[in-house]
């Protein structure tokens, strides 16, 4: 489980980038989608994320793609952080033909 420090830091992430775009859509309680109609083809402005690799969703990929079908837009990106908690989230996002575009 995140620590609350880890939730708060990701929880203000999410917060400063609503700011940014149009429209954050939760699709569960630790997996969010952004999407931005001023830059539709900006990854960092429509993306998924979340919270906690701890607390995702199996269904949670499922649910980030349905809502970028909703809004006819392409193949989201989904930022994963790296590190050991996270292996099972980007094993299941290679699964799906997801691969690594950029680290920072």
């Amino acid at each position: 489980m995140p620590s609350r420090e880890e939730r708060g830091y990701e929880l203000n992430e999410v917060s400063w980038w609503t700011k940014w775009v149009d429209e954050t859509v939760w699709v569960s309680k630790n997996c969010y989608a952004v999407f931005s109609d001023t830059f539709k083809d900006e990854y960092f402005y429509n993306r998924g994320g979340f919270l906690g690799a701890e607390r995702v969703p199996e269904d949670a990929i499922e649910a980030v793609e349905r809502e970028f079908t909703k809004r006819k837009r392409s193949t989201p990106c989904i930022l994963v952080e790296e590190g050991r908690p996270w292996d099972r989230l980007r094993a299941s996002l290679s699964s799906r033909g997801y691969t690594v575009g950029d680290r920072m």
